[in-house]
């Protein structure tokens, strides 16, 4: 081998050893930051200055970022606050973002609110092929759900549980189960396709112009006049 090639290859050695050392180091203050109360608040801080305050977030907690706790999210647009959850706790694995695998084992959530739909984007984006990583999502619990007027007629709540595991968006399975509370309300639902079929289960129990009813005329799927109380078990299986 010759000189100049010895050369360029312990340069080119030393600029990825470089590259490597400043990745570290930039994951290690991270890390440090996360984990002290003055870094937290810049945390909030820049979550709110970088998304012009239609994102805020306040009282992180516990071991960042594998074991996190928030107090409180909230997302904003236009018309003002248009969602909010509260006492999130969340145990995932973030090494396995190296491998494009975002790997989620519990997320809890005391409280999401949602009253309405977020306002659409006022720049039209050109249609491009949504890709997203693979995601495992092993335990979801939402002890209280409340959706707003504007989505279910009337105020409502439930108790949701579930999980998903998604490899594309051809390619997922996913079962959520809601209760509501303080009322009658029963929902089930079991997804898995891939590129060649789709199963799915939905079970649904609830009186008329209940939540599911709402919800779909929200997103013109049916008409409500063509409701009444349901109790409904269909399966479907597409080759």
């Amino acid at each position: 081998m010759s000189r100049w090639q010895t050369r360029i290859l312990k340069g080119t050695a030393w600029g990825v050893g470089g590259l490597l050392a400043l990745i570290l180091l930039l994951i290690g203050a991270l890390l440090v930051v996360g984990n002290t109360d003055s870094g937290r608040d810049l945390i909030v801080r820049m979550t709110s200055r970088l998304t012009k305050g239609n994102v805020q977030i306040a009282g992180i907690h516990g071991s960042f970022p594998a074991s996190l706790d928030l107090d409180r999210l909230q997302l904003a647009d236009d018309d003002g606050i248009w969602l909010f959850a509260e006492h999130i706790s969340l145990r995932w694995s973030p090494s396995d973002l190296l491998f494009r695998h975002i790997k989620v084992d519990t997320l809890h959530v005391g409280l999401l609110h949602m009253e309405r739909t977020p306002l659409p984007d006022k720049e039209k984006k050109p249609s491009t092929t949504a890709s997203i990583p693979h995601a495992d999502l092993a335990n979801l619990t939402i002890d209280k759900l409340e959706l707003g007027k504007a989505l279910a007629g009337d105020p409502v709540s439930l108790v949701v549980k579930g999980s998903a595991h998604l490899r594309s968006l051809q390619d997922m399975t996913a079962q959520v189960t809601a209760q509501r509370t303080g009322g009658n309300g029963d929902y089930s639902l079991q997804l898995q396709f891939d590129p060649s079929r789709m199963d799915a289960t939905l079970k649904v129990q609830e009186p008329a112009n209940g939540p599911l009813e709402n919800l779909l005329d929200v997103f013109t799927v049916v008409d409500k006049k063509s409701f009444c109380e349901l109790d409904l078990s269909a399966h479907w299986h597409i080759p």
